[in-house]
């Protein structure tokens, strides 16, 4: 064998393992990767205390000056589903002056920081306003007289 064909068979072989090596690390490189680490979870809303926030601004709506008269109570218990990213529909328990029980609709929009905002459903807080104009019959409402 002549030398020339020695240094090229070395130059194949040589090229042939550097070409194995290359093709193993694009194949196979992500075996030797670590993977990064998951994210952290987003944010969540604390639901108990934003319920509890609704339940004292109902209370104070309800025994606001202009709904007082209704004497509707608000229990501690509000349920709130979360419908969508930041928004919650909830039902309220309230009471009639009478003791009859009702429920009281609202949607709320709450956000991680704690800010929040509320509204009570209208056809709700309606059928829960006739309701107790109902168990007082002999007292005269705003236009009902």
């Amino acid at each position: 064998m002549k030398a020339e064909n020695i240094i090229r068979m070395v130059q194949t072989v040589l090229l042939t393992a550097v070409a194995g090596f290359a093709i193993s690390v694009v194949v196979a490189g992500h075996w030797w990767e670590t993977p990064a680490p998951p994210p952290p979870p987003p944010p969540t809303v604390n639901v108990k205390s934003v319920s509890d926030q609704v339940v004292g601004l109902l209370r104070e709506q309800w025994n606001g000056e202009n709904l007082q008269e209704y004497g509707i109570t608000v229990d501690d218990g509000l349920t709130l589903i979360n419908t969508d990213l930041n928004k919650y529909d909830g039902l309220a328990t309230v009471h009639t002056r009478a003791g009859t029980q009702e429920f009281l609709s609202v949607t709320v929009w709450a956000d991680p920081t704690g800010a929040m905002f509320y509204q009570m459903d209208v056809a709700s807080a309606t059928n829960l306003m006739d309701a107790a104009k109902k168990e007082e019959p002999n007292r005269c409402w705003v236009g009902s007289c």
